[in-house]
């Protein structure tokens, strides 16, 4: 949270504020009706930590509780404290990143991560996303790409060969992915040449959070409430053409952990799966079975569940089929029927 969103905070609870051009600035703990003796914080000691990178990291130093923004809020409404609603929902909105405090040691740990790999090998992803983004492949024309598109998503094209980390690209169009906030967090390259001529199909830049990001989340409008979710990178560039808020989730496997469901819960209470009709697609919506041999030889079975199952905890979700062989991608502007056409399966 940055020094102007503290200061925000701080007159939404009616706090006093302390070394208010520090690097950790002071206000009064919301949770002193119920941890501070005597229920007051005279003197300012909830530390907030001034970092507009990453969530919110503060600590009571009267107290000792400790958390991000949204925490101690959320646990001072727990414990029945009277006006912490609206700063609840503030944080919420303007927090960096919106994720809760689990995620943040993960995230700054990326960052270092990341930071070696460019140290250690030369490779800057910014650099070779601005290199890419002054091609354009055949490929990606044939899919019916147009100028619009490859300048709204800065699409590029690899001819290689280029080395990133112990791989070697050839050949392949460069899709950059943003966080919500803008940032590049990496690239996914798609191979432009014949199936099985050079595999994987996908490649990504290293220390790309794969499985915490949505592709296209850099465009989210929260205020229209829904949210629509395809596979691939393709589908979201097509789809978004004729819906809003279009996010891919890079692939079928990479499923729906708990980072990407708690920024679905701040930007949307809809959701919308249009996922690709075919067998890696219907298992990531409606779950599949997994099985495994005991040590005793016998062959046991779990069910995990799918994308829909968890997802309608907490939204209204509404599941899009699309017929055998065509993925958003294909189908154009005719999705905006399918769309219309699906039902609503509440959880």
């Amino acid at each position: 949270m940055d020094r102007t969103l503290i200061h925000e905070l701080a007159s939404i609870l009616g706090s006093r504020m302390d070394n208010p051009g520090a690097q950790n600035i002071r206000l009064q703990c919301p949770l002193a009706p119920r941890t501070h003796a005597g229920g007051t914080d005279n003197t300012p000691a909830w530390s907030i930590l001034v970092d507009p990178h990453n969530p919110s990291r503060t600590k009571c130093w009267a107290c000792d509780e400790a958390g991000t923004v949204e925490e101690i809020l959320e646990r001072g409404i727990e414990m029945g404290i009277p006006g912490l609603e609206e700063a609840l929902l503030f944080a919420k909105e303007n927090d960096a990143g919106g994720l809760a405090g689990a995620f943040t040691g993960l995230a700054i740990q990326r960052r270092r991560s990341f930071g070696g790999f460019k140290k250690r090998s030369g490779f800057d992803v910014e650099r070779y996303v601005r290199q890419c983004s002054r091609l354009t492949a055949r490929y990606l024309i044939d899919r019916g790409l147009v100028a619009y598109d490859l300048k709204r998503w800065q699409i590029g094209y690899d001819d290689g060969p280029t080395k990133i980390g112990h791989t070697t690209i050839h050949h392949r169009a460069v899709f950059p992915v943003w966080d919500e906030r803008g940032t590049l967090v990496g690239a996914t390259m798609r191979t432009v040449l014949p199936e099985g001529v050079d595999p994987p199909k996908y490649r990504d830049t290293p220390m790309l959070p794969k499985g915490d990001i949505f592709y296209g989340e850099n465009f989210i409008d929260r205020t229209r409430g829904v949210v629509h979710i395809v596979e691939g990178i393709l589908d979201a560039v097509v789809a978004s053409r004729y819906l809003p808020n279009v996010v891919a989730i890079l692939g079928a496997n990479t499923g729906m952990g708990p980072t990407r469901v708690e920024k679905l819960r701040k930007w949307c209470n809809r959701v919308v799966l249009i996922l690709d009709p075919d067998t890696a697609g219907s298992e990531a919506v409606s779950g599949k079975w997994k099985e495994w041999k005991g040590r005793d030889g016998k062959t046991r079975k779990k069910f995990i569940p799918g994308i829909r199952h968890l997802l309608s905890q907490y939204f209204v979700t509404k599941v899009v089929t699309l017929p055998v062989g065509k993925d958003p991608a294909d189908v154009g502007v005719e999705i905006v029927h399918y769309v219309n056409a699906a039902d609503y399966l509440k959880g």
